[in-house]
């Protein structure tokens, strides 16, 4: 059952009020509310008047300077009915995520419409609380994927060459396989077959073969089906396909390989 604007308020006060965070409002100007670092009230700078003198808000004093603004007032039925019970403590309950998730998510393309609106409205009158929304976000999202993060970077190989790469060819390679440390499977499979482009526009002298006009990887050894499957799917995820961890992983491994081969020799 969604829960009230009134609760909405209370909640959304202790969120950013609490856990060495103050609520305030410039005495100066009376910019705000803006959350604060406890320990770095009297060093923050207002955004309007550059001011450093603050004043905690109560509850009452937030729900008050919020009832007439937009925080709230935009689309509070909408974010009522989205938010439920977001603001519980239960750290096994995804719905804080998941709202968090959508307010990003109209950041990065384009989203639902009374997304967009209450976003585009905020940021420009609370970039503050937009600024906590989203550090709350990526800091949460970041703790959430470490350990898999980790468990991904321990399963590679460090690149031996006897050769010295192109510079190009090692700055695709660095963003392949971080996006597939980081879990952007179509993105680290599109950069696998750059990487390899690259690296066979730029192959060593004395290599045969060649990067044929007609897109095609076309290798005298061992390899040439490693990386023509890598031409393959990245082709595929280029025009839309899905990819998921397994092919993205395979891929990187393939280029890796490939790599491997032709500046070892």
């Amino acid at each position: 059952m969604a829960i009230t604007r009134d609760e909405i308020v209370s909640k959304l006060y202790y969120r950013m009020n609490g856990q060495g965070r103050r609520l305030c409002k410039c005495s100066r100007c009376d910019n705000g509310p803006m959350s604060i670092v406890g320990g770095a009230v009297a060093a923050e700078r207002c955004d309007e008047c550059q001011g450093t003198l603050w004043f905690e808000l109560t509850e009452q004093q937030f729900a008050s300077e919020i009832e007439n603004g937009d925080l709230l007032k935009l689309h509070s039925d909408y974010l009522a009915s989205q938010m439920g019970n977001l603001y519980e403590e239960d750290t096994k309950s995804s719905e804080w995520s998941n709202v968090l998730r959508k307010l990003v998510e109209g950041f990065e393309g384009f989203g639902d419409e009374p997304t967009a609106r209450w976003l585009n409205s905020n940021f420009k009158k609370h970039p503050k609380l937009i600024e906590y929304l989203l550090d709350e976000f990526y800091t949460r999202d970041f703790l959430e994927k470490a350990r898999k993060m980790v468990d991904r970077t321990t399963k590679l190989a460090a690149m031996i060459t006897w050769r010295t790469p192109d510079p190009e060819v090692n700055i695709y390679l660095r963003e392949a396989t971080r996006c597939c440390i980081a879990g952007f499977w179509e993105s680290s499979v599109a950069l696998s077959r750059s990487t390899l482009e690259v690296a066979l526009k730029h192959r060593p002298r004395g290599e045969t073969g060649a990067l044929p006009a007609d897109d095609e990887f076309e290798m005298d050894d061992a390899h040439q089906a490693m990386a023509e499957e890598v031409r393959e799917h990245g082709n595929h995820v280029a025009r839309g396909s899905p990819a998921n961890e397994e092919l993205a992983q395979r891929m990187l491994s393939n280029t890796r390989g490939v790599l491997a081969h032709i500046y070892s020799r």
